[in-house]
């Protein structure tokens, strides 16, 4: 019997840590929000080695809507459907703003104006964007209420066995 206890607490302790990972990964998207603060996954290579595919970026407009040389940018330039993130490498006189990935090879082709830039890489962390992601498809968040419905109903098990146990002492 003793086996079975150990067994089913050290399945319990794995559905636990799952339903915490989780957690802090809904944490990190949803938290950061609330001071207007974007997430967003690396997708590509093209800014490696500064962000490498799997992390994840927090994003932020400034307040005085000013960018520099150097700045790590989100944007979405005009028949994009996805946000870019890279370095800003010039403005010119007029305003216009030369991007470019820090391992690509050239400038890219399109240049952006400020209205354009979603906001300024402010807070990155490594490798958590695979986990994040993987969340927030309809798979996974269906594999993760089953966890948390099997994790809630072995505490109640386990506490059951333990009052059960008491009343035999």
């Amino acid at each position: 019997m003793e086996t079975y206890i150990k067994i089913f607490k050290g399945f319990r302790n794995i559905l636990s840590g799952a339903v915490y990972l989780a957690g802090v990964a809904a944490l990190l998207l949803i938290a950061p929000k609330l001071l207007n603060i974007e997430p967003a996954i690396v997708l590509s290579g093209s800014m490696s080695p500064a962000l490498k595919t799997g992390d994840i970026v927090y994003i932020k407009k400034p307040r005085d809507n000013v960018y520099q040389v150097g700045d790590i940018v989100s944007f979405k330039y005009e028949g994009a459907q996805k946000s870019s993130t890279h370095r800003i490498v010039d403005i010119d006189i007029n305003g216009n703003i030369y991007t470019k990935g820090d391992s690509n090879e050239s400038i890219d082709m399109v240049t952006i104006i400020c209205e354009q830039i979603e906001g300024k890489v402010i807070i990155t962390i490594p490798k958590i964007g695979y986990t994040v992601s993987m969340l927030q498809e309809k798979k996974w968040k269906i594999l993760l209420i089953c966890i948390i419905s099997v994790n809630f109903l072995l505490e109640f098990i386990d506490v059951e066995y333990k009052e059960d146990a008491k009343d035999e002492t």
